[in-house]
């Protein structure tokens, strides 16, 4: 009984995960969540709108003024000289008026020698940099998923290797255990079978932890702060064309 179920074990391992992680899924949340690309992103934006505000004093700007006062029609005298047919004995009134005012002004470029347009296409060809270095990141964000999933996808595949290793070697110390017993092999090759049996245990726990670390660096890869609660999907790329 005890054999059958360390085969058991050897053959099925504990329970699957419940959620399989295709490539596809894991792109997708690399495209989400992954700071580096967040940030490319977000310094080539940042470079864009400054190169927009760098472009505005190249447009035409209309700026336009109002005002409002409401006060009295007296006169207030004002340093310098004043007029000497100007009537200063009139009597102060204290009735109030409304004031309105208002301008237009409108500012054009013309020419300042390029001063102004060189700075605006040199800030726009640093941004296209920056755009075209937010791509770079994103192929080798996507190259590094890529690697990553397929690591763990074989790493995997080596925990079932380790798993049918197991249950061969249980299989051959039962049988080893039978002879034994019959005495048609000496206890020296029981003690060989028992040492390969738990060996071949090491090499399924390696496997097994082996598994758990390149999901880590898979989700590293990701961007992913979740668990690693699932298995990744027995998937291959589609051949290059040409």
């Amino acid at each position: 009984m005890g054999v059958q179920l360390l085969m058991m074990v050897a053959l099925y391992g504990t329970l699957a995960p419940a959620r399989v992680l295709t490539l596809g899924q894991a792109l997708e949340t690399a495209q989400q969540h992954q700071p580096q690309l967040w940030q490319a992103r977000a310094s080539a934006e940042a470079a864009s709108a400054r190169a927009d505000e760098l472009r505005a004093p190249i447009l035409p700007q209309v700026t336009l003024t109002a005002g409002y006062q409401r006060t009295t029609a007296n006169f207030v005298a004002r340093p310098g000289a004043v007029p000497s047919s100007f009537n200063t004995t009139q009597s102060t009134s204290l009735d109030s008026f409304n004031f309105w005012s208002g301008g237009l002004t409108l500012n054009q470029y013309i020419w300042d020698f390029g001063v102004t347009t060189d700075r605006w296409r040199s800030s726009r060809a640093a941004a296209e940099s920056l755009h075209q270095s937010s791509r770079a990141v994103e192929q080798q964000i996507i190259a590094g998923v890529r690697t990553a999933y397929f690591n763990a996808r074989a790493q995997l595949a080596l925990i079932q290797v380790a798993r049918e290793n197991l249950a061969n070697l249980e299989l051959h110390l039962k049988q080893i255990e039978g002879f034994a017993a019959a005495g048609t092999r000496p206890k020296i090759d029981l003690a060989q079978a028992r040492a390969d049996r738990a060996q071949g245990q090491v090499q399924l726990i390696s496997a097994q932890n082996a598994y758990a670390v390149a999901k880590a660096q898979l989700n590293q890869a990701i961007g992913e702060t979740g668990t690693t609660d699932y298995d990744v999907q027995d998937e291959t790329l589609p051949p290059i064309p040409g």
